[in-house]
């Protein structure tokens, strides 16, 4: 995946050797939801909590980032009769960005 400039990249590909879950280490303050096409700014909290405020523009660049695929993302899921809240439901291609990658939007 392509972002918008080197800090971006860097903070969003980040591997941290002490942390699998980039939510869980401090160093990591960008994320990227590849599903939904959306970056953020993570909230660090307690272990396990997945909470981040949604940015519409780069913090290191100033480029406006890609309008967030995440409310398409719940209609194409409810329109196949998935519920997104069943992770073991979830078709693998809306796991990634491959659901509109492939050109279906």
């Amino acid at each position: 995946m392509k972002h918008c400039c080197e800090r971006m990249t860097q903070q969003v590909e980040y591997k941290c050797p002490q942390h699998a879950d980039p939510f869980d280490c401090y160093r990591v303050l960008i994320c990227y939801i590849a599903e939904w096409d959306e970056y953020g700014i993570i909230e660090h909290g307690e272990s396990g909590n997945h909470v981040y405020i949604k940015i519409e523009f780069c913090p290191f660049c100033g480029v406006k980032l890609p309008e967030s695929k995440s409310d398409l993302w719940f209609d194409k899921l409810e329109a196949m009769g998935v519920d997104p809240q069943d992770p073991d439901g979830i078709p693998k291609e809306f796991r990634t960005d491959e659901w509109y990658r492939k050109g279906d939007r």
